[in-house]
């Protein structure tokens, strides 16, 4: 026997039917600075981490933090002992110090504090960017106030937080990939998850006081392929300090994606002549033979030779992506510049040593250093998978690619999913002004 329930739909005695499944919707805890608004996470002996802890969640500010205008990320109050994390024109542990650039506005990025009772590590999306002293936590009798200066409600978060995690285990030693589907593990003491976010879902269970905090379906995705914007009208750029890692020799490669706004020939944005790509000691005025220059100016890609002679090529078109890789295998004929994989005819200047030693000056991205006088000249337009190497890396036509990434000789790599911090193995302090990311990206 069957049942007739619908047209052309019949079901037979002692089936059953399941409800439809419906989406899951996932969920991040947003802060809107204008308002007083913060979450309150009871005061706890869970909070007595010592020195071996791992805090984590996923950012995306509205905003840069600036000098008088912080931004709170946790705290329990304004002593050493307690969790006190927040941004002010950086990256802002207890005690006020600054230990890295912060997260980039406006992009997910995934943030892992961790201390393994020796040293404090931070990771933006797996990469380490500072490495520091052990931090003891040990602030049993203060709440933990997400989103705003505890004790106090000033110094609000504006943004959104997701997936806040603490736990009592080292979780990440080295560098990972971050995910977006992590969750309540023996070790956690804290889980503000994907589904109910303002709900302590760990084994502890703390009680939650909710002071106008909302929830959106902004949720992160694991970061995909970014570049660097340089908006030459905002003087954005990024430096690196001095390093003995700038003394190349005669042998090195410096290659980069680019994708400029305009071509340098139409004197758009150009208030000194020249759009700066890497360099260390301006352009002349004093720049010591030895320092990296690369640039564009009037229609030609620009590279510095010793003794203050150049040498040019057409520039790469503008508005399109372009693999530039400009090699210098022991000077002479064997220095090429290629692009997308082709090399390029010299259009002037004749071909020197050209080796590049300079360990004393900051390296500059996106424009002219002025270290040695000249202009500051800033680069109008993107730049991505910035890699400096020791090594010749071409020698003959080739294919480009965009997974190329760190080796044994790199010295230098700004990569596609965190491309404002040095993954390389000497991981360099980077500078970031006002440069941005885009989803704009070479394929």
């Amino acid at each position: 026997m069957t049942l007739a329930i619908g047209p052309g739909i019949t079901l037979r005695p002692g089936v059953a039917v399941s409800a439809p499944m419906l989406p899951v919707i996932r969920q991040s805890l947003q802060f809107v600075q204008s308002e007083t608004d913060y979450l309150d996470v009871a005061a706890s002996n869970d909070w007595a981490l010592s020195t071996t802890w791992t805090i984590e969640w996923w950012n995306r500010s509205a905003k840069a933090s600036s000098g008088g205008d912080l931004l709170t990320v946790m705290c329990q109050n304004f002593n050493t002992g307690g969790i006190q994390i927040l941004y002010q024109n950086g990256f802002q542990i207890q005690g006020g110090n600054t230990i890295a650039p912060e997260p980039v506005p406006g992009v997910w990025t995934h943030v892992a504090l961790v201390s393994d009772g020796t040293n404090l590590k931070l990771y933006y999306n797996g990469f380490s960017v500072y490495t520091g002293v052990a931090w003891n936590i040990n602030n049993t009798t203060d709440a933990i106030r997400m989103g705003a200066r505890g004790p106090a409600t000033f110094q609000l978060f504006d943004g959104d937080l997701a997936l806040i995690r603490i736990s009592n285990a080292v979780k990440y030693t080295t560098t990972f990939t971050p995910t977006i589907t992590y969750g309540v593990e023996s070790d956690t003491k804290l889980f503000l998850g994907p589904i109910t976010p303002l709900v302590d879902t760990s084994v502890s269970a703390h009680t939650i006081t909710n002071n106008g905090v909302s929830i959106t379906t902004n949720f992160p995705s694991v970061a995909g392929a970014q570049s660097l914007v340089f908006n030459q009208p905002d003087s954005d750029f990024m430096s690196t300090p001095a390093s003995a890692d700038w003394n190349l020799g005669i042998t090195w490669t410096m290659e980069f994606w680019i994708n400029a706004n305009n071509a340098s020939s139409a004197g758009i944005h150009i208030p000194g002549g020249q759009w700066g790509l890497l360099n260390q000691g301006g352009w002349y005025g004093g720049i010591p033979n030895n320092s990296i220059l690369i640039g564009l100016v009037g229609g030609y890609l620009t590279i510095a030779q010793d003794p203050n002679t150049d040498i040019q090529f057409a520039e790469p078109t503008p508005q399109q992506w372009t693999h530039v890789a400009v090699v210098n295998n022991g000077g002479g004929a064997g220095q090429k510049v290629y692009y997308n994989g082709v090399e390029q005819t010299k259009t002037s200047g004749t071909y020197q040593s050209n080796g590049w030693t300079n360990t004393e000056a900051d390296l500059y991205i996106g424009r002219l250093s002025n270290q040695y006088g000249g202009y500051s000249s800033y680069f109008d337009g993107k730049m991505a998978l910035i890699r400096i190497s020791n090594t010749a890396k071409y020698t003959a036509a080739f294919t480009p690619t965009i997974t190329y990434g760190v080796e044994s000789d790199t010295k230098l790599f700004l990569g596609s999913t965190v491309p404002w911090v040095d993954t390389s193995a000497s991981a360099h302090f980077i500078t970031n002004s006002g440069t941005e990311l885009s989803t704009s990206f070479p394929t």
